[in-house]
């Protein structure tokens, strides 16, 4: 345990310290040569997490699933399998390959700043445990990972671009479809922003009254699933315990006062007129902070909720680097509440072997 520990750590704040130092101080000036310089902590990531082994719940049903695919697989999913075993990989080439793209995602996603964005947002990735996840649900982590980059260029990219990364997404996870749509008519929309104390009492509210909500709610959800085609998860939707799980009372406290202090400075958010990328994270972010508790004991919607509430590693990064640039100590001490608050999340996920990532263990060649 302490090893594993150890080289987690380790990881995190090589990738952090390497993205700060390599990367160039404006990243959106850059094209090719930003990719060019962060070579060596992209490098790190895919050879850290594609060379593991039996890391992750779901490691050994994928390696068995490279060469036996399940026909209902989403067909991006299958069409990657197809090439890498078409080019003679063997299964470490998905892991490697998966690993990679989800790097590179965050990267994409980091060039809307200057790099401490960049190395704010890697650390993030990090702590809030969704590299844990991602080695896990590695079909879902590759449809979230293009859905970030679809947020991120929104207002950058043609329609005929934006079209494409949501079928890319959905071709690795159906359940990619709800979210896009969420993120595509919040777009359209005229720009939205509620009361932060009115938000704030609803983060409360659901907080401690989410297994309440739950029922009423479940079975619009076995209706989403249905509409996916995943009517097999759809029968086992009630299967799970209808309560929220609240971990430790400390732990609770602590996240609960994070998503306060965001929502207390939503403003930051709000800088302009426009609906901004910082905008539609931010409220991707508030959706998920909202239902996370109503579905968290839940698997199957707390996976689907996942695309929003993984927003969150935009949102604080974004939030330290705006807080920075206050320069009053009321806002330094906010931001570093933040980074010590999910650092030590981190190290409680790894001491919990969260998605069984403990110990971890290269692969044997």
């Amino acid at each position: 345990m302490a090893g594993t520990l150890f080289i987690y750590i380790f990881v995190l704040l090589f990738c952090t310290a390497a993205t700060y130092m390599l990367s160039p101080s404006s990243c959106i000036a850059q094209r090719t040569s930003y990719y060019k310089k962060l070579l060596i902590p992209i490098l790190i990531y895919t050879l850290f997490w594609g060379m593991r082994y039996d890391v992750g719940a779901d490691y050994l049903a994928y390696k068995g699933f490279y060469n036996n695919t399940p026909e209902d697989f989403e067909f991006g999913f299958k069409m990657l399998l197809s090439i890498l075993n078409f080019l003679g990989f063997n299964y470490i080439s998905l892991f490697v390959v998966t690993s990679l793209v989800s790097i590179v995602s965050v990267y994409i996603v980091a060039k809307y700043e200057d790099r401490r964005f960049g190395c704010y947002a890697i650390f993030f990735f990090f702590t809030t445990s969704i590299v844990f996840f991602f080695q896990n649900g590695i079909r879902q982590a590759m449809a979230l990972s293009v859905f970030w980059i679809l947020v991120s260029r929104i207002d950058k990219y043609s329609i005929v671009k934006l079209v494409f990364l949501a079928i890319l997404s959905y071709s690795f996870h159906k359940s990619a479809i709800f979210p896009i749509a969420v993120v595509l008519i919040v777009y359209l929309m005229p720009r939205i922003k509620i009361n932060k104390y009115v938000l704030i009492a609803l983060v409360l509210l659901s907080t401690f009254s989410g297994s309440i909500l739950f029922d009423k709610i479940a079975e619009q959800m076995k209706g989403l699933f249905e509409l996916m085609d995943y009517s097999r998860q759809a029968d086992n939707l009630e299967i799970y315990e209808k309560k929220v799980e609240l971990g430790s009372g400390f732990g609770l406290i602590l996240k609960t006062i994070v998503n306060v202090v965001i929502i207390y400075n939503q403003d930051l958010f709000f800088s302009d007129k426009e609906k901004t990328v910082p905008y539609l994270f931010y409220l991707t972010f508030v959706i998920g902070v909202l239902i996370e508790p109503i579905v968290s004991s839940n698997m199957l919607a707390k996976r689907l909720n996942l695309y929003f509430y993984y927003s969150q590693f935009f949102v604080y990064a974004y939030f330290c680097v705006k807080m920075a640039k206050e320069k009053k100590g009321i806002c330094n001490v906010q931001s570093l509440f933040v980074v010590v608050a999910y650092f030590m999340f981190f190290v409680a996920a790894i001491l919990s072997n969260s998605n069984y990532c403990v110990p971890y263990k290269f692969v044997e060649l």
